[in-house]
């Protein structure tokens, strides 16, 4: 959670519910940025985001915990299913029945996402003095279909980092360290096997290596706090 704050965001357990050509419900932890009304929903409040195709998003927010707020929800359930409403709702949805629903459940394996694992390692100089990192990584992503053979991307990344210094005329220094931070982008898919994708990562890490003269005493620490990286990459599914 302190990682997620660093980066700008708060992580939330969010039900989502979404009705396309199907109806799509999922709960999952998720990562909402700072500032959002959700973000800022804490302690025993709940909320609800609606968006609707002509109001837009409407945000409801209230008490979902606590005496008064539990026993009002319950007493409204009881209400509902004592004057009919529950059963009317049923019955107009036909939802867990023997006829054939109006609305149709989606497939949880239709919310698309991947989890993968990523090395990488990139060399450089900063302010003379060469570096090497290499990561070590473990990301997953949710997609957002934007076309017929477009879709976002999104998601994070956790792992361990290496950062070496390895300078001419200075000893060679190696760190290790822990390695989160976010990504996201787009792909296009080229045929139903091969795709490209266009991507931006950002990282903290918490590297450091150790700057001195051969066979000398210590000048300095040189410390990785974030790096970033633009990538272009090509897939193919086997």
């Amino acid at each position: 959670m302190n990682y997620a704050k660093e980066l700008g965001y708060r992580i939330k357990l969010l039900a989502i519910a979404q009705l396309d050509d199907l109806l799509e419900l999922h709960v999952s932890p998720t990562l909402v940025r700072i500032g959002e009304p959700l973000a800022e929903v804490r302690e025993a409040y709940n909320a609800v985001s609606v968006v609707g195709d002509a109001v837009g998003r409407v945000f409801f927010h209230g008490l979902g915990a606590g005496q008064m707020p539990t026993a009002s929800a319950v007493v409204a359930d009881l209400i509902d299913t004592a004057v009919g409403r529950t059963r009317l709702t049923f019955r107009t949805l036909q939802l867990w029945s023997k006829q054939e629903a109006r609305v149709t459940m989606g497939d949880h394996s239709r919310v698309q996402g991947r989890y993968y694992m990523t090395y990488d390692n990139v060399s450089g100089d900063h302010s003379g003095l060469k570096l090497r990192q290499e990561n070590l990584l473990g990301s997953y992503d949710l997609f957002l279909p934007v076309g017929d053979t477009t879709k976002l991307f999104g998601g994070g990344s956790l792992g361990v980092t290496k950062l070496t210094q390895d300078s001419p005329g200075a000893s060679r220094d190696t760190d290790y360290g822990y390695a989160y931070g976010l990504q996201a982008g787009v792909i296009q898919d080229i045929t139903d096997k091969a795709s490209v994708e266009l991507g931006y990562r950002y990282l903290r890490t918490n590297a450091a290596t150790e700057v001195g003269a051969h066979g000398g005493p210590k000048d300095g620490t040189l410390r990785l706090t974030s790096s970033a990286q633009t990538y272009l990459a090509a897939s193919y599914k086997f």
